[in-house]
């Protein structure tokens, strides 16, 4: 994850890939840039989101759609953020995918437990 973003930026400068904005005034073309790849953290964003999508999907665990939905916009604000917050974007992420929607399912599951046995 580390390396893809060198590689990938290298290979677009080997294409000659770049992007030039055009000043309206004067039509000159000013900047010249290449185009970026999102972080690692981003691309993690995408990876947690996917499964918790699917498994809530087919369980039917609205708890989990909600957290993938919330790791989807995480991963858009991740873009446009430094690597700093994507770090904390991933923690967050971690808990409305896995913890909340863990603390939720054993709750439900003690209480089936307790009123099975009564």
């Amino acid at each position: 994850m580390h390396i893809a973003p060198q590689v990938y930026m290298k290979f677009l400068a080997e294409e000659g890939t770049a992007l030039y904005s055009k000043n309206m005034a004067t039509g000159e073309m000013q900047e010249y840039w290449l185009p970026s790849v999102p972080s690692p953290g981003s691309l993690l964003l995408l990876l947690y989101a996917l499964p918790t999508i699917i498994t809530g999907v087919v369980q039917k665990f609205r708890p989990m759609i909600i957290g993938a939905i919330i790791t989807y916009i995480f991963f858009i604000i991740s873009i446009y953020t430094p690597n700093l917050v994507d770090q904390l974007l991933m923690g967050v992420a971690g808990l409305v995918n896995w913890l909340i929607p863990g603390i939720i399912l054993r709750r439900n599951y003690l209480k089936a437990r307790n009123n099975a046995h009564v």
